[in-house]
């Protein structure tokens, strides 16, 4: 699954505001990030098993 617009603009202003961010700011914009990716993982699965028809 290619990454969403939103994970693809939140890691581009990662790139352009690094050198101005903390470590501190820094891990807490990847955590931010690692949960909206994980959020969407989680959408796409949910749709995934609603395509799937009951085996019974």
């Amino acid at each position: 699954m290619p990454p969403s617009p939103d994970v693809l603009d939140r890691l581009r202003s990662l790139v352009a505001f690094l050198d101005r961010m903390d470590l501190e700011e820094i891990d807490l914009f990847l955590a931010e990030t690692r949960s909206l990716i994980s959020r969407q993982k989680e959408g796409q699965r949910s749709i995934e098993l609603q395509r799937i028809p009951p085996q019974f």
